[in-house]
């Protein structure tokens, strides 16, 4: 995965990949192409912003979010399936969706998050 630049002293806290849960089904309805497209689409948070990556080569886009811009953070899993939805103080947009992530992966970046923004998990 191509890195996106990080700000000085700025570190990675975790990282995850668009779950693999219908991996299978998805193979073979896109002939393949799911699986360049789950590793070319990532979400990582570091200790100053939550950063959505996604794209192969040529049409590559990075956003990012201050966590200190963050107000919510609403954690959705069904299935095994898991989306955070984050919403924002100020500016546009205001709510980013991290989708589709694995359940585990989903509560994983939320407990990251959550500290990080001033709001203890589980609260």
């Amino acid at each position: 995965m191509a890195q996106p630049r990080l700000q000085p002293g700025e570190q990675v806290i975790a990282t995850a990949h668009p779950g693999s849960w219908m991996i299978s089904g998805a193979m073979f309805w896109t002939l393949g192409l799911y699986s360049a497209w789950r590793s070319a689409r990532w979400f990582m948070v570091t200790d100053r912003r939550v950063i959505m990556t996604a794209g192969l080569l040529v049409n590559r886009t990075s956003k990012s979010v201050p966590l200190q811009m963050i107000q919510d953070v609403q954690l959705v899993t069904r299935a095994g399936v898991g989306r955070i939805v984050l919403s924002t103080a100020g500016g546009r947009p205001g709510v980013q969706v991290l989708y589709p992530l694995s359940a585990q992966d989903a509560r994983t970046l939320e407990a990251v998050i959550l500290p990080r923004i001033g709001v203890r998990a589980g609260s």
